[in-house]
C-alpha cells in the first residue's frame, strides 16, 4: 500500500458504440459498452473508496451530456451515461449520510474533439455495414427509414464533430472539481452540453424530441416528418 495519500480519482474511462436502432445492436457489444463505462467505473470507485474517505478526497465522475439528453439511434453508450449519472447522485448521498467528506462530481461532457470521433467515422463509413443490417429488419416503412437513414450517419458524425468543443474546455471544471473548497455536484461543459442541458430543462419531451431531429438531420429520412 502507498504512503502517499489518495486525494482525488477521476473515473474517465469510457467506450462507445457506432449508431444504431436498439434492436440492431449485438447484445455482447451492448454489454461489453456497460461493462466499462459503469461497471468499470463502479469496480474502480469501491477499489479506491476506502483511500479516499481517509482523506476527505474528491471523486470525479466523467458521464456525457447524452446521460441527461439522449439522441436517436445512439443505443447503449447514453444508456450506460444515464446510469453513471445515477450512480454519481446515489454515491454522493451516501458518501453525506456516512458523513465521510467525500465529494462526489458528476462531469456531463459535451461533444469534444478527441480521436474517438475520428474511429467512429470510419467505422459508420461502411456502407456494407448498413446493406447487413437492412436484410435484419422487417417491416417496409421501417426498412424505407434505414435505407435512408444509416449511410448518412457519418454526416450527424461530422456535425457534432465540427461543433465539438476544444480539449481545453476539459481542464477548468476537472480542476475546479479537485480543489474547490466548494466543488459542484455536476458540471456541464462543451458548447452542446450547455446548450443542450438549457432546452432540455425548460422542454416538453416530444418537442425536444423534434428539436434533436432537426439538429441531426433526421427530418430527412424519419417517415414521421
Amino acid at each position: 500500500e502507498s504512503k502517499i495519500p489518495l486525494v482525488g480519482l477521476i473515473n474517465n474511462a469510457g467506450i462507445a458504440y457506432d449508431a444504431k436502432l436498439t434492436d440492431l445492436t449485438p447484445e455482447d457489444e451492448c454489454k461489453w459498452v456497460v461493462e466499462v463505462n459503469l461497471w468499470g467505473t463502479r469496480k474502480v470507485t469501491n477499489e479506491f473508496l476506502p483511500m479516499l474517505r481517509k482523506t476527505k478526497g474528491r471523486i470525479l465522475i466523467a458521464s456525457s451530456i447524452l446521460g441527461s439528453a439522449s439522441i436517436p439511434m445512439a443505443d447503449c453508450y447514453p444508456q450506460t451515461k444515464w446510469a453513471l449519472n445515477n450512480y454519481g447522485h446515489l454515491l454522493r448521498q451516501q458518501e453525506t449520510a456516512l458523513g465521510t467528506g467525500v465529494s462526489v462530481s458528476i462531469l456531463k461532457i459535451g461533444a469534444i474533439r478527441t480521436s474517438m470521433q475520428e474511429k467512429a467515422a470510419k467505422k459508420l463509413s461502411d456502407i456494407t455495414e448498413c446493406e447487413r443490417e437492412l436484410e435484419i429488419l422487417e417491416g417496409n416503412r421501417l426498412k424505407q427509414f434505414w435505407k435512408s437513414y444509416c449511410p448518412t450517419r457519418i454526416e450527424t458524425l461530422n456535425y457534432f464533430k465540427e461543433t465539438a468543443s476544444s480539449i481545453d474546455v476539459v481542464v477548468g471544471p476537472h480542476v475546479h472539481a479537485l480543489i474547490s473548497p466548494k466543488p459542484l455536484t455536476e458540471y456541464s461543459f462543451g458548447i452542446d452540453s450547455v446548450v443542450m442541458m438549457s432546452f432540455r430543462n425548460i422542454l416538453p419531451d416530444r418537442i425536444f424530441d423534434k428539436l434533436l431531429f432537426l439538429a441531426t438531420d433526421m427530418v430527412k429520412h424519419a417517415p414521421v416528418f
